[in-house]
């Protein structure tokens, strides 16, 4: 199955979806020949919901925060990404700049993340 363009709100929807679950964060370049990671990280995806008042917090802030989450002790913030971002059945993919990626994959039922 070929990556689908989608949509940062289809993005978290997505991404929503493996709450609780392992998952892997990468960065990488792509030089054409083959991919160079420069950053990985593991753990279980959680939110980041501990704002004070998350409830009574204004929309800006509240729009902010629906797109941070962590992976185990570490925080990632997808929101504000340049780029398109494509999705395929394990994984959403935000291509930052030419050759520049960040993918986050989950297991596909295969038991690979």
């Amino acid at each position: 199955m070929d990556p689908e363009t989608i949509t940062i709100e289809q993005a978290l929807l997505a991404i929503n979806d493996h709450l609780g679950e392992e998952v892997r964060v990468e960065l990488y370049t792509d030089d054409r020949l083959f991919s160079h990671g420069m950053l990985e990280l593991n753990g279980e995806l959680s939110r980041i919901d501990t704002i004070e008042g998350a409830s009574s917090a204004e929309a800006a802030e509240r729009d902010y925060m629906a797109a941070a989450y962590m992976i185990g002790a570490q925080s990632i913030h997808v929101g504000s990404l340049p780029g398109s971002i494509t999705s395929n059945p394990n994984g959403i993919t935000f291509h930052l700049a030419d050759g520049l990626s960040l993918g986050l994959t989950w297991d596909d039922g295969q038991g690979t993340a």
